[in-house]
């Protein structure tokens, strides 16, 4: 099954704005990576989030990933499931 993609660039740039990817019911869904990405104007990664059938999930780390602009380093991060957010501690009992 084919995903559908929408993309937006940053307008007057060639630069990614968002990439996202939906199932069949049009919910967030991605089974081989982030189902939504976004980045800063300037090309810098801004965000990934793994979504599964419109759930927040991810079982092989976070599920959501927040990016600093100026150097791309890891500014935060969750630990979802099946939509519910989780502890990493907690997440590693669960997964």
């Amino acid at each position: 099954m084919k995903p559908n993609i929408k993309v937006e660039f940053w307008p007057g740039t060639d630069n990614f704005r968002s990439i996202e990817y939906f199932n069949k019911k049009d919910q967030l869904h991605n089974e081989n990576g982030p189902a939504r990405q976004t980045w800063h104007k300037n090309g810098q990664k801004l965000s990934e989030q793994f979504w599964f059938n419109n759930k927040l999930h991810n079982e092989k780390g976070p599920a959501t990933i927040t990016y600093f602009a100026i150097n791309g380093s890891i500014a935060f991060e969750e630990y979802w499931l099946d939509g519910k957010l989780y502890s990493k501690k907690n997440w590693e009992k669960q997964k």
